[in-house]
């Protein structure tokens, strides 16, 4: 292969690894943080339900239930996550 074919295909592939903008309308990734919008106690909830693109009453259901049935499991998550996740 002649030089100017090599570089052709290592600058296509440089541009399928990297991404541009066009291919990749998506700019901004969802960060997992919490909620001070819609909160009821820390906001853990609120954002980890936006993060998943579900309801919020769901996770908050969820996490009810497992401080109920979890020994304590889900609580002391929810302080980890509550102490770790930046506000929004």
């Amino acid at each position: 292969p002649r030089a100017d074919d090599r570089h052709e295909r290592h600058d296509r592939q440089r541009e399928r690894h990297r991404g541009d903008s066009m291919s990749n309308p998506q700019t901004n990734p969802k960060r997992l943080v919490r909620r001070t919008d819609d909160r009821m106690v820390a906001g853990v909830c609120s954002g980890v339900a936006d993060y998943l693109g579900i309801d919020v009453t769901l996770v908050r259901l969820v996490t009810v239930l497992g401080a109920a049935f979890g020994f304590g499991t889900f609580i002391v998550a929810y302080v980890v996550a509550w102490l770790l996740l930046p506000e929004a």
